[in-house]
């Protein structure tokens, strides 16, 4: 055989061999329908999110959506909730995403607070009546009532 055709061979069994490691690890995947494990199954859990059933495209493009909405304006989680729906996600899918993603509620709270002190004068009673109408929860408010010093 020439140098040329080892190559090609070469390759190909490379290939072969990509092909059977990939699809080695896809079974090791919690959702690959095994009840346990295998012995070569890494010892480490799951992360939060790959404990999850995998997601529609419609649910991954509601996650990515609940994602670039936080931090930026403050929102509540029934606010974004709310937001989702109202641009044409389902109220199910909306929630998932909501689930999905690692939102610090109390941080958003914080971002809203600011954003009305920096628009307008509140008190301290007006600003939690305010938060409270966006759909933060009471520790929520709370904290950030505290973080801006009321």
């Amino acid at each position: 055989m020439s140098g040329r055709a080892w190559i090609v061979i070469g390759a190909i069994i490379a290939v072969i061999v990509a092909v059977g490691a990939v699809g080695g690890m896809l079974s090791l995947r919690p959702d690959a329908g095994d009840a346990a494990p295998t012995a070569s199954a890494p010892s480490a859990s799951p992360t939060a999110e790959e404990s999850f059933a995998p997601l529609t495209v419609a649910q991954e493009l509601a996650v990515d959506a609940a994602r670039s909405s936080l931090g930026s304006l403050g929102v509540s989680r029934r606010g974004l909730v709310q937001q989702l729906v109202e641009v044409g996600y389902s109220t199910e899918d909306a929630e998932l995403a909501v689930d999905r993603i690692d939102a610090h509620w109390k941080n958003e709270a914080s971002t809203a607070a600011n954003r009305h002190l920096n628009t307008g004068s509140f008190t301290s009673s007006e600003l939690r009546n305010q938060l409270s109408f966006e759909g933060f929860a009471e520790p929520e408010i709370d904290y950030a009532l505290a973080a801006m010093g009321r």
